[in-house]
This record gives structure tokens, C-alpha cells and sequence, in this order.
């Protein structure tokens, strides 16, 4: 919400909800690289036309009942969960073809924590508190989504590579 306020004209300003929920929609694209690994390794990338044709019918069929009632929320809303069916659509073919064990706890744990996060900033700016208060949520709460992206193994093995080979 404040970077709406900072980057745009005051008549813009309420768009940080929408803005938001379209933030998720860029996140999950972002995912979609590794969802699709399998996919890319055995060569099949006709699937990812599929999985797309896929999510652009549940995407139809969301606008279609979202947009009437929410309008461009319903939209923004439509395209984030779209993007999340897509994921999920692409990571099953993809794990059909080349299975990766993926640390799903770890991803449903971030992806779960992250929308909490998202809802107890847009609670800080509609009840009026300051921008260093969300700012120092904010980088709190991505410490802990990058703290939980890597597993404290690969942290501990380039801990030792990196400080003990070191003092040597």
C-alpha cells in the first residue's frame, strides 16, 4: 500500500489490493520454471500447452462468476488462483514424467505463510499504523520465507566450505 501511495496519484491509491493479489499472480509465473522441470528434461513441452489450455478454461469459468460480483477484485483474484492452478497442473505432468522430491511441507509452509503475511500488512495499513512498523514486518517476513528456503543441510555444508576451509 505504500509504494501505491508513494508511485501514484491519490485517485490510484485503493488499487493496493488488487495490486496485491496481482503480486502473487507474478510470484507463482516466477514458479512455474521449476514446475515444469520435468517437463523440459524428458522433452514432452507439448504438455505445457495442455496446462495451459487447462488453466486458461478455469480461468474463463473463474471471471466468469468472480468478475460480475467482485469487479476487478474478482478479477485479480481469478488470475492469482489461475496461476496456482497452473502451477499445480504442470508440477503433476511434470512429476509423471521426471519425479523430483520436492520439499512440499517447506513450499506449503512458505506459500501458507506468505498469504498470512500479506493479509497482516494490508491489517497494518488499513488501521493506520506507520511505514516503518510495515516496513519492519515486511523484512521480517521475508527473512523467514528465505530462511525457510533453504534447507538448514545446504546452509551447514556452505557454512564449513566457506568459514572452516578458511581458517585453514
Amino acid at each position: 500500500p505504500t509504494l501505491i501511495k508513494w508511485l501514484t496519484i491519490p485517485s490510484y491509491h485503493d488499487a493496493y489490493q488488487v495490486v496485491g493479489l496481482l503480486a502473487w499472480k507474478q510470484i507463482l509465473f516466477g514458479f512455474i520454471i521449476f514446475s515444469t522441470l520435468g517437463i523440459y528434461k524428458k522433452e514432452k513441452t507439448s504438455m505445457i500447452a495442455v496446462a495451459s489450455g487447462l488453466a486458461a478454461v478455469i480461468n474463463v469459468i473463474l471471471q466468469y462468476i468472480l468478475v460480475p460480483r467482485y469487479a476487478g477484485m474478482g478479477a485479480a483474484l481469478a488470475i492469482a488462483i489461475t496461476f496456482l492452478a497452473w502451477n499445480l497442473i504442470t508440477l503433476r505432468l511434470s512429476h509423471k514424467l521426471w519425479p523430483i522430491n520436492y520439499p512440499w511441507m517447506i513450499l506449503f509452509s512458505q506459500l501458507s505463510f506468505g498469504i498470512f503475511s500479506t493479509g497482516i500488512l494490508i491489517m497494518f495499513f488499513k488501521n493506520g499504523l506507520g511505514v516503518w512498523e510495515t516496513s519492519l514486518f515486511a523484512v521480517f517476513s521475508s527473512a523467514i520465507l528465505l530462511g525457510t528456503a533453504i534447507p538448514f543441510h545446504h546452509f551447514r555444508t556452505w557454512y564449513k566450505n566457506n568459514v572452516y576451509s578458511k581458517k585453514e
